[in-house]
């Protein structure tokens, strides 16, 4: 199950579908196909990049990858 902004979505199949859906930046920006016609942008802060690194456990990791 992956909760998106506080609403549920639930994959059965092929979770590739994810790495369609979303878009990623360099810069903190990204885009999400809610569905086949509608786009929505969203920003990364580093507030919120710190707090997914602390979450996932994976700072060591991205710390030595920089």
């Amino acid at each position: 199950m992956l909760s998106i902004w506080g609403q549920q979505l639930i994959v059965n199949e092929d979770t590739n579908l994810i790495s369609k859906t979303f878009s990623f930046s360099n810069k903190g920006h990204g885009l999400y196909l809610v569905t086949p016609t509608e786009i929505q942008k969203f920003t990364v802060c580093q507030g919120f990049r710190k707090r997914i690194i602390t979450l996932l456990s994976i700072g060591d990791i991205i710390e030595d990858g920089q």
